[in-house]
């Protein structure tokens, strides 16, 4: 295995760029620094001639120490014809399944993994949203229990108070969170359809428009204090002809 390049002094002196830089341990075993200033483990291995990466884990939770030997553990399964990331799959499944892994302890997981490529006002946007609307609700419910009547129950809280923009978004961050949860082999599919057609849509504030000659004289008597371009007002006279 080529000599190691990594210390801590090294981990810790890394700046981020505008691209994700990486940096070799030796052996596959990489870290890359994203722009957003976080820092990640990760091992490059090829089995039955395929290239493969498996993610380890994020510095300082994982120290350098336990990154190799993450890595080191990862390379004796590749010798044995073990793929390890799909090991990693199977025991973090057995895992969550035996903890009952519920949605809230699962939507955080994503949104950490979703904290690489999110803006951070996004991100945190979503975990406030999550936080306030569908925790107290189904935070606490393991993820095999959560049925489609269930999740639209909850977003129909936020129907009846007329945040439909807001219901749509969350709608569509919880079937992310299921999507990552299938992909992890936690649960058999995905318990939100792409379509709604029950939910109401959100729908747009209709135009004004001149109803009676009383509404363009009020409109006329209007114009004199008008503090923009009269060719702009002009231009939205037209939609209300």
């Amino acid at each position: 295995m080529a000599t190691a390049k990594l210390t801590d002094r090294a981990i810790n002196n890394t700046k981020p760029g505008a691209k994700v830089r990486k940096v070799s341990d030796g052996g596959g075993l990489s870290l890359l620094t994203h722009p957003n200033g976080s820092k990640y483990f990760q091992l490059r291995y090829s089995l039955n001639g395929k290239p493969r990466t498996l993610q380890l884990g994020k510095y300082p939770d994982l120290t350098l120490a336990e990154a190799r030997n993450k890595a080191q553990q990862a390379r004796k399964l590749v010798v044995k014809g073990v793929d390890p990331v799909q090991q990693k799959r199977i025991d973090k499944a057995t895992q969550a399944k035996a903890s009952g892994a519920t949605f809230q302890t699962i939507a955080e997981e994503w949104l950490t993994i979703k904290k690489r490529s999110l803006a951070p006002t996004t991100h945190r946007k979503i975990g406030e949203t999550f936080s306030r609307n569908i925790y107290p609700h189904l935070g606490k419910l393991p993820l095999d229990a959560i049925t489609a009547p269930l999740v639209r129950d909850t977003l129909q809280i936020m129907e009846l108070r007329g945040a439909l923009e807001i219901m749509w978004k969350c709608r569509a961050w919880m079937r992310a969170v299921f999507t990552h949860a299938e992909n992890e082999g936690l649960i058999g599919r995905n318990p939100i359809p792409e379509r709604d057609d029950v939910l109401t849509k959100h729908v747009g504030k209709p135009m004004a428009s001149l109803k009676s000659r009383e509404d363009a004289g009020q409109f006329i008597r209007s114009l004199h204090d008008y503090p923009g371009r009269i060719s702009h007002c002009a231009a939205w006279v037209q939609t209300l002809l």
